[in-house]
């Protein structure tokens, strides 16, 4: 079975647009195409993004309750890790969580829209892309 690891990007895009790419992977997906890696760190960065961003509040019009009952449901759709391995990697630091995520799972894929993880394209065995990518990859494991 393939496993991926959603940063937050990924995750926010679903909750705001359900019905492009990022919403066909979270939200639409059958549960085994694909087994669903996060940590605390991803899922809170999420939440702390959607609850405090006022320029998405304003534009998408959700609520707090939402935003809860989306948090849930990951955790209750995801796989966690815990006890994330330290690197410097990235560009950004900010974003080495995410790739340590993706390593203490041992992923194949880590989906993401952010730039600076997609630059670095694979890194241990990770292949790092873009969610329209990984929904290519996982059509075309299907056949």
């Amino acid at each position: 079975m393939i496993v991926a690891v959603l940063d937050s990007t990924v995750l926010i895009s679903a909750f705001l647009s359900p019905q492009g790419g990022a919403g066909a992977l979270v939200l639409n997906t059958p549960p085994l195409a694909f087994g669903l890696y996060l940590s605390f760190e991803i899922v809170e960065e999420t939440k702390r993004r959607l609850l405090n961003r006022v320029k998405l509040r304003k534009r998408y019009n959700y609520t707090n309750g939402d935003v809860e009952r989306y948090i849930t449901d990951l955790y209750t759709a995801a796989r966690f890790v815990v006890e994330l391995p330290t690197i410097q990697v990235v560009r950004d630091p900010n974003d080495d969580f995410v790739l340590a995520t993706a390593i203490k799972a041992q992923a194949n894929y880590l989906v993401t829209y952010d730039n600076d993880l997609l630059v670095l394209k694979n890194h241990s065995g990770i292949e790092i892309v873009a969610p329209g990518d990984f929904l290519r990859a996982l059509r075309a494991q299907q056949k």
